[in-house]
C-alpha cells in the first residue's frame, strides 16, 4: 500500500481579517512567528507520505504563492500545485487531486489522505496514529472522515454522530452529518455525547473514492474520464459540492475516527484563542506580547511587540496596515466588517 496526499490550498477567507484577505487567504498566514498554515499542514502530512506522492488544489492566481511556502520545508519542490479555473467547493477541488495523482502513478488500492492547509493541529503524534487507524479502514473501502471530540457547544462547526463500532478495525460508522447547529442544539449534543465535530479531513482508497462518486455524484463521475485537463476545461460548469454534502451524506461506506487532540479550522479570532496555549489568567499569545492586569485575552503578532494592559475578554490582532481589536465573542462579525473595509479602500 502506498499513501498519497491532496493538499486543499484554495479559498479566500476575510474572517481572520487584517491577517486573512482575498489576496492572502488564512493558509498562507502565520500564527505567530511560526510557519505559514499551510508550510505547517504540509509538514504534518510528511509523516505519512513522500513529497513525490502528494499534489496541491487552490484557486487561480494562487499557484506561485503555494509554490513558494512549500519550498519553505525540504521536498516542497515535488508536490505539483493545480489551480482551479473558478472555485467549486471541495469535492470537485479533491477530484482533481485525485486525477492528478492518477497521473503521478497512484492506483486504486493506495491510499489517499486529504488535508486542508488551514488548520491547527495540537499533537502531531496524535495525528499520526489517526492517520494510521484511518488508512486500515479505507483500505477495508470505506470513506473516512476525522472527528474531533468536542470541547465546548461550538457553533460553526459541523457535528458527527457516531454510529456503531466497526468490527476489527479502531473507528466507527457514521450515523448521520449534521450541519452547523443553533447553541442549544450544539449544547445538546455535548450532554447527549456521540457526536464529534467534523474535521474536513478525510481519508479513503482511490478505488474506493471512484467507486462511490459513481454512485452519488455520476454526474462529477463522468467528467473523471477525460482525465485532469477534461476536468479542468469543464470546471466552470460544474456544479459546486462539498466533500461531505456532495459524496459522505450519499455514501453508506462512511466511518469517522476520533481525533484526539485540540484542533480548529481557525475559522474566527474566537477559534484562534480556543486552540492558544494559555497563561494561568487565561491570556493566549502568538508572536511577542505582554499581559498586564489582563484576563481571556489574545495577542497575535508576527511583526512587533504587543502590550496589552488592564483588559478583560479582548483580542488585539496587528495586520500589516490595520489593528483590529475586540471583544471576545464578537469575531464572526469581523467577515462582514472585513468587507466593508474593502469597499472604503476601493472609493476614489
Amino acid at each position: 500500500m502506498k499513501a498519497h496526499g491532496i493538499l486543499l490550498a484554495g479559498g479566500g477567507g476575510t474572517r481572520l481579517w487584517p491577517l486573512s484577505r482575498g489576496e492572502n487567504p488564512k493558509q498562507f498566514m502565520p500564527l505567530g512567528e511560526g510557519p505559514s498554515l499551510l508550510a505547517d499542514a504540509f509538514r504534518r502530512a510528511l509523516s505519512r507520505v513522500h513529497p513525490s506522492r502528494m499534489v496541491a488544489v487552490t484557486s487561480q492566481g494562487l499557484g506561485w504563492k503555494v509554490r513558494s511556502h512549500l519550498l519553505e520545508t525540504p521536498g516542497g519542490e515535488l508536490c505539483p500545485v493545480i489551480e482551479e479555473p473558478c472555485r467549486r467547493n471541495t469535492l470537485p477541488a479533491v477530484l482533481a487531486g485525485v486525477l492528478a495523482l492518477r497521473d503521478k502513478g497512484a492506483r486504486d488500492g493506495d491510499v489517499v489522505f486529504v488535508l486542508p492547509c488551514d488548520h491547527v493541529v495540537g499533537d502531531q503524534l496524535i495525528l499520526a496514529d489517526a492517520m494510521d487507524q484511518a488508512a486500515e479502514i479505507a483500505l477495508a473501502g470505506y470513506l473516512v472522515t476525522f472527528g474531533v471530540e468536542p470541547g465546548h457547544p461550538e457553533t460553526g462547526y459541523g457535528y458527527i454522530k457516531t454510529g456503531e463500532p466497526l468490527r476489527g478495525l479502531s473507528g466507527h460508522a457514521v450515523e448521520r452529518f449534521e450541519e452547523k447547529p443553533p447553541f442549544e442544539r450544539a449544547k445538546a449534543f455535548l450532554e447527549e455525547g456521540g457526536y464529534l465535530w467534523n474535521s474536513g479531513m478525510f481519508c479513503f482508497s482511490l478505488g474506493t473514492f471512484m467507486e462511490q462518486l459513481e454512485l452519488v455524484a455520476p454526474s462529477l463521475w463522468g467528467l473523471a474520464g477525460a482525465g485532469l485537463a477534461g476536468l479542468l476545461n469543464a470546471y466552470k460548469d460544474v456544479e459546486p459540492l462539498s466533500f461531505d454534502k456532495g459524496l459522505l451524506e450519499g455514501s453508506h461506506r462512511v466511518a469517522v475516527v476520533p481525533l484526539k487532540t485540540p484542533w480548529s479550522d481557525v475559522g474566527s479570532w474566537d477559534s484562534v484563542y480556543q486552540v492558544t496555549p494559555k497563561d494561568q489568567e487565561g491570556n493566549a499569545s502568538r508572536g511577542s506580547a505582554r499581559f498586564e492586569g489582563c484576563r481571556g485575552c489574545l495577542a497575535v503578532s508576527s511583526r512587533r511587540r504587543l502590550v496589552l494592559m488592564g483588559l478583560e475578554d479582548v483580542m488585539v490582532v496587528d495586520g500589516e496596515d490595520a489593528v483590529l481589536v475586540i471583544r471576545r465573542g464578537l469575531s464572526q462579525r469581523v467577515g462582514q466588517v472585513a468587507e466593508e473595509e474593502k469597499g472604503e479602500r476601493a472609493r476614489p
